[in-house]
């Protein structure tokens, strides 16, 4: 059988025990909740799901972008070289210089906005092969609303086991039910951590912020596929919202007529759909996107 290496449980998470057989692997975790109470969870997952979760995720970033991108438009300008001395340079801060021969200022402005477009639809293909998108810096990040739709089709077996412990018609006890197990999951060290994706998460038992958000979206989507869900993406954190009834004291964020409750994958310690452990200041950025549908 396939060996693991696995996190130890940390205070919250009393028990985590991956059991691999020759075709399945079993999952076993327990941990206190928002409320103090003892919660446990055991499902059995198809080997063939951990394998095809445990790929590499792209961790290359921008650099590796903003290369393509540069190679994209030296193929392009290449082929005007002998006919208009065409040269294209990027400065410091990423803006693109045209130079040239030509004949008119209109035909400077048509090649700059061809040029323009390349730029846009070559970091357009590499997000969308990567799974990574902008996070509301600028930042090349993982697109964890994209991965967890993607991913989600793994986590089905996990939902017979859940169901066990919470009505599923229960979308806040899920809700509350399914974060309770990823916020207990153990943190790694920020200098060696890096995205995995959900189930690795799982299988690991261990995930920072962005991974621990997938791991929740993935989890959820799978339990309920049309339940409309985002990923509000903030520096260092990723939320995830819900569309379930709000209460008042709900940290929530209205998108158009939508009304999402927010639940925080990685807080320290469980805490409930609703709260967070840092609210958006006036002067933060965000983003958000929707987690897709089937």
């Amino acid at each position: 059988g396939a060996c693991f290496w696995y996190a130890p449980a940390q205070a919250e998470q009393s028990h985590f025990l991956l059991s691999p057989g020759d075709d399945t692997v079993t999952y076993e975790y327990a941990w206190k909740d928002q409320f103090g109470n003892a919660q446990d969870l055991s499902f059995v997952m198809p080997k063939e799901n951990v394998l095809k979760s445990a790929l590499d995720f792209d961790q290359s970033g921008i650099d590796h972008m903003k290369r393509r991108v540069e190679k994209a438009v030296e193929r392009y300008a290449k082929g005007y070289r002998n006919r208009m001395n065409l040269q294209v340079q990027f400065d410091e801060k990423d803006k693109m210089h045209v130079y040239g021969n030509f004949k008119t200022q209109g035909e400077r402005e048509r090649m700059t906005a061809a040029l323009e477009n390349l730029r846009r639809r070559t970091i357009y293909e590499y997000m969308e092969e990567n799974m990574v998108t902008f996070g509301p810096y600028q930042e090349l990040v993982p697109d964890v609303a994209r991965v967890a739709a993607e991913y989600a089709k793994y986590f089905v077996p996990v939902i017979p086991a859940a169901t066990q412990k919470v009505a599923k018609a229960n979308q806040r006890g899920m809700a509350n039910f399914l974060l309770g197990l990823i916020q207990t999951i153990p943190m790694p060290d920020k200098r060696t951590a890096h995205f995995t994706l959900p189930l690795s998460t799982m299988t690991l038992n261990k995930g920072r912020h962005a991974s621990k958000a997938a791991a929740y979206a993935a989890l959820m989507r799978a339990m309920y596929p049309e339940l409309r869900m985002i990923t509000l993406n903030m520096r260092d954190k990723v939320y995830i919202g819900l569309d379930i009834p709000a209460r008042e004291s709900d940290y929530t964020l209205q998108v158009y007529d939508h009304t999402f409750v927010i639940a925080d994958p990685a807080a320290p310690r469980p805490i409930e759909v609703g709260e967070v452990t840092v609210k958006a200041g006036d002067n933060d950025q965000y983003t958000y996107f929707e987690v897709p549908r089937p």
